[in-house]
Protein backbone atom coordinates (compact mmCIF):
# COMPACT_ATOMS: atom_id res chain seq x y z
CA UNK A 1 0.00 0.00 0.00
CA UNK A 2 2.61 2.30 0.68
CA UNK A 3 4.59 1.23 -2.45
CA UNK A 4 1.24 2.30 -4.60
CA UNK A 5 0.64 5.57 -2.75
CA UNK A 6 4.73 6.15 -3.21
CA UNK A 7 4.74 6.00 -6.59
CA UNK A 8 0.77 7.25 -7.39
CA UNK A 9 2.35 10.46 -5.41
CA UNK A 10 5.67 10.48 -7.93
CA UNK A 11 3.33 9.98 -11.07
CA UNK A 12 1.59 13.26 -9.95
CA UNK A 13 4.52 15.31 -9.52
CA UNK A 14 6.06 14.88 -12.38
CA UNK A 15 3.11 15.21 -14.36
CA UNK A 16 2.86 18.55 -12.24
CA UNK A 17 6.05 19.49 -13.39
CA UNK A 18 5.75 18.49 -16.85
CA UNK A 19 3.42 20.71 -16.97
CA UNK A 20 5.01 24.03 -16.65
CA UNK A 21 8.47 23.31 -17.26
CA UNK A 22 9.87 25.50 -20.26
CA UNK A 23 12.35 22.64 -21.80
CA UNK A 24 8.67 20.62 -22.05
CA UNK A 25 6.72 23.63 -23.82
CA UNK A 26 9.82 24.37 -26.20
CA UNK A 27 9.95 20.63 -27.22
CA UNK A 28 6.77 21.67 -28.74
CA UNK A 29 8.39 24.31 -30.30
CA UNK A 30 10.30 22.62 -32.28
CA UNK A 31 8.21 20.81 -34.91
CA UNK A 32 6.55 24.02 -35.69
CA UNK A 33 10.26 25.60 -36.05
CA UNK A 34 10.92 22.59 -38.44
CA UNK A 35 8.29 23.27 -40.25
CA UNK A 36 8.62 26.94 -40.95
CA UNK A 37 12.30 26.34 -41.85
CA UNK A 38 10.70 23.88 -44.77
CA UNK A 39 8.02 26.76 -45.67
CA UNK A 40 10.59 29.19 -45.68
CA UNK A 41 12.86 26.81 -48.18
CA UNK A 42 9.90 26.65 -50.21
CA UNK A 43 8.67 29.87 -50.56
CA UNK A 44 12.52 31.60 -51.35
CA UNK A 45 13.16 29.25 -54.11
CA UNK A 46 10.69 30.75 -56.28
CA UNK A 47 8.91 27.29 -57.29
CA UNK A 48 12.10 25.45 -57.86
CA UNK A 49 12.08 23.00 -54.68
CA UNK A 50 9.41 20.70 -54.22
CA UNK A 51 9.14 18.59 -50.93
CA UNK A 52 7.50 15.12 -50.30
CA UNK A 53 5.18 14.27 -47.26
CA UNK A 54 7.20 11.42 -46.82
CA UNK A 55 10.28 13.49 -46.03
CA UNK A 56 8.35 16.10 -44.05
CA UNK A 57 7.04 13.79 -41.36
CA UNK A 58 10.24 12.44 -40.94
CA UNK A 59 11.53 15.88 -40.23
CA UNK A 60 9.34 16.54 -37.90
CA UNK A 61 9.42 13.32 -36.28
CA UNK A 62 13.08 13.41 -36.04
CA UNK A 63 13.16 16.58 -34.36
CA UNK A 64 9.75 17.01 -32.59
CA UNK A 65 9.59 12.61 -31.40
CA UNK A 66 13.31 12.06 -31.06
CA UNK A 67 15.14 15.23 -30.26
CA UNK A 68 12.51 16.81 -28.09
CA UNK A 69 11.68 14.55 -25.94
CA UNK A 70 15.31 13.79 -25.02
CA UNK A 71 15.89 17.94 -24.54
CA UNK A 72 12.36 17.82 -22.62
CA UNK A 73 13.62 14.74 -20.64
CA UNK A 74 17.07 16.48 -19.66
CA UNK A 75 15.53 19.91 -18.98
CA UNK A 76 13.32 17.64 -16.24
CA UNK A 77 16.01 15.65 -14.41
CA UNK A 78 18.60 19.06 -14.65
CA UNK A 79 15.69 20.63 -12.71
CA UNK A 80 14.86 17.86 -10.10
CA UNK A 81 19.15 17.64 -9.06
CA UNK A 82 18.65 21.77 -8.55
CA UNK A 83 15.71 21.43 -6.19
CA UNK A 84 17.44 18.33 -5.16
CA UNK A 85 13.87 16.73 -5.80
CA UNK A 86 15.18 13.37 -7.07
CA UNK A 87 17.11 13.26 -3.39
CA UNK A 88 14.05 14.02 -1.79
CA UNK A 89 12.16 10.99 -3.49
CA UNK A 90 14.62 8.59 -3.29
CA UNK A 91 14.82 9.20 -0.07
CA UNK A 92 11.52 7.73 1.17
CA UNK A 93 10.35 4.05 1.29
CA UNK A 94 10.65 2.22 -2.09
CA UNK A 95 11.47 6.23 -3.43
CA UNK A 96 13.82 5.23 -6.00
CA UNK A 97 11.98 2.53 -7.67
CA UNK A 98 8.98 5.14 -7.64
CA UNK A 99 11.21 7.77 -9.22
CA UNK A 100 12.77 5.64 -12.00
CA UNK A 101 9.25 4.43 -13.20
CA UNK A 102 7.62 7.87 -12.51
CA UNK A 103 10.45 9.03 -15.34
CA UNK A 104 10.30 6.70 -17.56
CA UNK A 105 6.14 6.68 -17.69
CA UNK A 106 6.60 10.52 -18.52
CA UNK A 107 9.20 9.68 -21.06
CA UNK A 108 6.56 7.89 -22.69
CA UNK A 109 3.89 10.10 -22.35
CA UNK A 110 6.04 13.02 -23.58
CA UNK A 111 6.86 10.50 -26.57
CA UNK A 112 3.58 9.78 -27.78
CA UNK A 113 1.98 13.17 -27.32
CA UNK A 114 5.42 14.57 -29.75
CA UNK A 115 4.72 12.47 -31.71
CA UNK A 116 1.22 13.15 -32.70
CA UNK A 117 1.88 16.48 -32.38
CA UNK A 118 4.87 16.27 -35.37
CA UNK A 119 2.48 14.58 -37.20
CA UNK A 120 -0.24 17.11 -37.00
CA UNK A 121 2.58 19.87 -37.88
CA UNK A 122 4.17 18.00 -40.73
CA UNK A 123 0.22 17.67 -42.54
CA UNK A 124 0.59 21.70 -42.76
CA UNK A 125 3.38 20.79 -45.43
CA UNK A 126 0.70 19.45 -47.59
CA UNK A 127 -0.38 23.24 -47.90
CA UNK A 128 3.17 24.38 -49.52
CA UNK A 129 3.16 24.58 -53.30
CA UNK A 130 5.04 21.72 -54.78
CA UNK A 131 4.02 19.36 -52.16
CA UNK A 132 3.65 15.63 -53.34
CA UNK A 133 2.55 12.29 -52.38
CA UNK A 134 4.43 9.34 -52.89
CA UNK A 135 1.53 6.96 -52.42
CA UNK A 136 3.49 5.47 -49.17
CA UNK A 137 0.28 3.39 -47.53
CA UNK A 138 -1.38 5.01 -44.21
CA UNK A 139 0.17 1.52 -42.65
CA UNK A 140 3.41 2.24 -43.81
CA UNK A 141 3.25 5.80 -42.62
CA UNK A 142 1.93 4.85 -39.35
CA UNK A 143 4.84 2.20 -38.59
CA UNK A 144 6.94 5.32 -39.00
CA UNK A 145 5.29 7.28 -36.53
CA UNK A 146 5.18 4.12 -34.19
CA UNK A 147 8.97 3.24 -34.54
CA UNK A 148 10.01 7.28 -33.82
CA UNK A 149 7.46 6.90 -30.50
CA UNK A 150 9.78 4.28 -29.39
CA UNK A 151 12.85 5.79 -30.51
CA UNK A 152 12.32 9.06 -28.43
CA UNK A 153 11.25 7.30 -25.52
CA UNK A 154 14.36 5.04 -25.39
CA UNK A 155 16.65 7.99 -26.25
CA UNK A 156 15.21 10.29 -23.84
CA UNK A 157 15.85 7.57 -21.34
CA UNK A 158 19.57 7.18 -21.73
CA UNK A 159 19.87 11.03 -21.85
CA UNK A 160 18.46 11.04 -18.23
CA UNK A 161 20.70 7.83 -17.28
CA UNK A 162 23.88 9.63 -18.47
CA UNK A 163 23.11 12.85 -16.75
CA UNK A 164 25.48 13.37 -13.40
CA UNK A 165 24.17 16.95 -12.85
CA UNK A 166 22.13 20.06 -13.58
CA UNK A 167 22.94 21.68 -16.59
CA UNK A 168 22.61 24.80 -18.36
CA UNK A 169 19.51 25.00 -20.99
CA UNK A 170 22.42 25.08 -24.03
CA UNK A 171 24.29 22.08 -22.30
CA UNK A 172 20.92 19.79 -21.98
CA UNK A 173 20.26 21.10 -26.27
CA UNK A 174 23.94 19.80 -26.89
CA UNK A 175 23.88 16.61 -25.03
CA UNK A 176 20.61 15.42 -26.84
CA UNK A 177 22.20 16.66 -30.11
CA UNK A 178 25.08 14.39 -28.84
CA UNK A 179 22.92 11.42 -27.97
CA UNK A 180 20.22 11.53 -30.97
CA UNK A 181 22.73 12.53 -33.52
CA UNK A 182 23.98 8.74 -33.25
CA UNK A 183 26.48 8.64 -30.93
CA UNK A 184 25.21 5.10 -29.95
CA UNK A 185 25.82 3.30 -33.43
CA UNK A 186 29.66 5.01 -33.39
CA UNK A 187 30.46 3.46 -30.26
CA UNK A 188 28.97 0.09 -31.33
CA UNK A 189 30.68 0.33 -34.26
CA UNK A 190 34.28 1.15 -32.60
CA UNK A 191 33.84 -1.45 -29.66
CA UNK A 192 33.10 -3.91 -32.48
CA UNK A 193 35.62 -2.57 -34.69
CA UNK A 194 38.45 -2.76 -31.84
CA UNK A 195 37.28 -6.22 -30.60
CA UNK A 196 37.77 -8.18 -34.37
CA UNK A 197 40.80 -5.80 -35.04
CA UNK A 198 42.86 -6.06 -32.50
CA UNK A 199 41.78 -8.85 -30.36
CA UNK A 200 40.87 -11.25 -32.95
CA UNK A 201 43.19 -9.79 -35.66
CA UNK A 202 40.52 -10.05 -38.29
CA UNK A 203 38.38 -8.16 -40.71
CA UNK A 204 35.03 -7.01 -39.13
CA UNK A 205 32.71 -9.25 -40.76
CA UNK A 206 29.77 -8.14 -43.23
CA UNK A 207 27.42 -9.50 -41.29
CA UNK A 208 28.59 -8.02 -37.68
CA UNK A 209 28.52 -4.42 -40.09
CA UNK A 210 25.22 -4.83 -41.32
CA UNK A 211 24.04 -6.27 -37.62
CA UNK A 212 25.35 -2.45 -36.20
CA UNK A 213 23.72 -0.47 -38.40
CA UNK A 214 20.55 -2.42 -38.42
CA UNK A 215 20.38 -1.78 -34.59
CA UNK A 216 21.42 2.16 -35.01
CA UNK A 217 18.27 3.72 -33.52
CA UNK A 218 19.35 7.16 -35.64
CA UNK A 219 19.22 5.06 -38.96
CA UNK A 220 15.79 3.81 -37.94
CA UNK A 221 13.99 7.29 -37.84
CA UNK A 222 16.10 8.41 -40.99
CA UNK A 223 15.24 5.41 -42.87
CA UNK A 224 12.70 5.39 -46.06
CA UNK A 225 9.46 4.33 -44.94
CA UNK A 226 8.93 1.96 -47.87
CA UNK A 227 11.53 -0.12 -46.11
CA UNK A 228 10.52 -0.22 -42.92
CA UNK A 229 9.15 -3.33 -41.31
CA UNK A 230 7.35 -4.76 -38.38
CA UNK A 231 10.47 -6.33 -36.88
CA UNK A 232 12.94 -2.95 -37.75
CA UNK A 233 10.72 -1.09 -35.62
CA UNK A 234 10.33 -3.02 -32.59
CA UNK A 235 13.96 -2.87 -32.10
CA UNK A 236 14.15 0.18 -30.55
CA UNK A 237 12.37 -2.00 -27.20
CA UNK A 238 15.71 -3.56 -26.49
CA UNK A 239 17.19 0.03 -26.06
CA UNK A 240 13.87 0.74 -23.85
CA UNK A 241 14.67 -2.09 -21.72
CA UNK A 242 18.52 -1.51 -21.40
CA UNK A 243 17.78 1.92 -20.90
CA UNK A 244 15.66 1.78 -17.86
CA UNK A 245 17.46 -0.51 -15.83
CA UNK A 246 20.46 1.51 -16.72
CA UNK A 247 18.61 4.33 -15.27
CA UNK A 248 17.17 2.18 -12.55
CA UNK A 249 21.19 1.90 -11.62
CA UNK A 250 22.29 5.36 -11.98
CA UNK A 251 19.77 6.38 -9.83
CA UNK A 252 20.57 3.96 -7.13
CA UNK A 253 24.23 5.64 -6.93
CA UNK A 254 22.95 9.23 -7.23
CA UNK A 255 21.34 8.55 -3.87
CA UNK A 256 23.74 7.21 -1.77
Amino acid sequence: MIAMTNLSNQLRAAAYLASRDAYVKGAFVLPILAMVMLALMVLLSGGYAWVAFDTSLTGCLSVGTVFGTSFAMLGLVSHDRESHGMRASVATECGRAGYVVSRVALSGVLAASLALWSVACSLLALALPGTIVVGTSPGVLALLVLTSFLVGWAYALICISLIGQAHSMGANFFAALFVTGGVIRYAVETVCSIFWTVVLRAALPEVVSNFIALMSMNDITSVIPEVLTPRLALLPLLYLVVASALLYVRTARRSL
